[in-house]
């Protein structure tokens, strides 16, 4: 083993490895603040720590590299060097990816409660290593009114990935050195939100809440999830890396939980713990086709136009009877089902089309009929022509009902459907939202359970489609 910590930390004969296979990070300077921000990323959770004898040595030496040369005389307290040993482990555990993640660790004093680790040895730990360029610290910012908080995000350095590596310490080995909780031990399962604001054209994602642990609905809700959860991980998941499907963790968001009467049952849509595989697109190369369950290929059974089926049943009027619950305009399908879906978000009518509906359409249709959609289809003929044909949507804007019912009665049914085949048929599935990935072989029976939880949930036959 070459003993790398003999050299000062701040010596520039360190070179970086040139060898691919050590699974090193890239030697090219780290993205803008705003870009690592917008990156997927790792949670420190000040749970994971050293495991391997190398590792060990590797953050006693290091400790004392860096307290040295910063003046701290004192012995080190154990949780100083706690604090060390779990930074740099989730820090490495980012740099395993490609690329690479930042780790996602709030700062605020009361995130530190009941932690193994308090806030002081952790902020004078990430100083120290700050200051010998073993991470990189791009800072948040407290909320302030409406305005939401950025999270402060920490990220390896080639620095760090080299000098571990002198310990036969490589990124892509981590889960060998160190021992990472899983998920499941750290991750809210059921998450509460308050209501979303506007602020100019951007729209604030609400503040999160406390939630009630005693309350009947949210045990009942995260016992579901427990065991959603363990069925889960019980199976092996593999594909496109920027899947995270290593460790799925799924939770429910409920919103609207400063309006009276929520009850837990406004929104609650399932999300992956840190977006995994559901923020796949299907254009992009690591598409989520790659993902097999079990060694076998899977497919995607979607529902189509959910939110307006469930829209008909909630106001209790007649589906139309139509192969297509989308048609009966003489305008292109995608442009019906955009403007109806920006429209159960929004209390009024919208005046323009939104920048990201627009970008969205003309991205994912540019072979198709349009690449101008305001030009095209301009929003008030739409929105006449929609209204004319398709009255439960006049009926909604005048209703008490709001996208957050939409979600909770979606989620209801993915969420039934999942345990349906999971605990009666022993099949392993994974909500993306309004539709659901599944063995390819289990094709037919996935769609038979479907038809009737929807049913059950709605009243109404749903029509799905395959997706690949």
């Amino acid at each position: 083993m070459t003993i790398l910590n003999k050299l000062p930390l701040d010596d520039g004969s360190l070179l970086a490895a040139n060898d691919s296979n050590v699974g090193l990070i890239d030697s090219c300077p780290l993205p803008p603040a705003k870009e690592v921000r917008e990156q997927q990323s790792v949670t420190m959770t000040l749970l994971a720590k050293p495991a391997s004898v190398e590792a060990i040595t590797a953050i006693t030496h290091i400790v004392e590299l860096v307290r040295t040369s910063r003046g701290r005389p004192r012995r080190p307290s154990s949780k100083y060097i706690m604090a060390v040993g779990t930074i740099l482990a989730d820090a490495l555990k980012g740099a395993s990816y490609t690329p690479l993640r930042p780790c996602y660790r709030p700062m605020a004093p009361c995130k530190f409660t009941g932690q193994p680790i308090s806030r002081d040895p952790f902020k004078r730990a990430l100083e120290d290593l700050k200051a010998h360029r073993l991470v990189e610290v791009f800072g948040g910012k407290q909320g302030f009114r409406d305005e939401p908080g950025v999270v402060t995000r920490i990220s390896a350095t080639v620095r760090l990935t080299d000098y571990l590596a002198g310990y036969g310490i490589r990124a892509l080995e981590c889960r060998s050195h160190f021992h990472y909780p899983r998920e499941a031990e750290y991750v809210q399962l059921i998450q509460l939100r308050a209501t979303s604001k506007r602020r100019g054209k951007n729209k604030l994602q609400g503040k999160r809440l406390k939630v009630d642990w005693h309350n009947p609905e949210v045990k009942r809700q995260a016992a579901r999830m427990r065991a959603i959860n363990a069925y889960i991980a019980s199976h092996s998941v593999t594909g496109p890396e920027a899947g995270n499907l290593d460790e799925i963790t799924l939770t429910r968001i409920y919103n609207q939980g400063d309006q009276p009467g929520h009850a837990y049952r406004k929104g609650g849509r399932i999300y992956v713990h840190g977006g995994g595989y559901q923020g796949l697109k299907h254009r992009e190369l690591g598409q989520r086709s790659l993902i097999k369950f079990d060694g076998e290929d899977t497919v995607e059974v979607d529902i189509s136009a959910c939110f307006l089926t469930i829209a008909y049943s909630l106001l209790g009027m007649a589906l139309p009877a139509t192969p297509d619950p989308y048609e009966g305009t003489k305008l292109p399908r995608p442009i019906v089902k955009a403007w109806m879906n920006m429209t159960w978000s929004n209390p009024k009518f919208h005046r323009n089309w939104p920048n990201e509906v627009v970008n969205e359409l003309e991205d994912e249709n540019a072979k198709k009929v349009f690449f101008a959609v305001r030009k095209t289809f301009p929003i008030k003929k739409v929105r006449d022509a929609i209204r004319s044909t398709f009255p439960v949507v006049d009926a909604w804007m005048e209703s008490s009902f709001t996208w957050a019912d939409l979600h909770y009665r979606e989620s209801e049914i993915m969420l039934e459907v999942m345990e349906t085949l999971a605990f009666k048929h022993n099949v392993l599935s994974l909500p993306v939202h309004d539709s659901i990935r599944v063995p390819l072989a289990k094709t037919k029976l996935v769609e038979e359970v479907i038809e009737s939880v929807f049913s059950k949930h709605t009243g109404f036959k749903p029509k799905l489609t395959i997706k690949n």
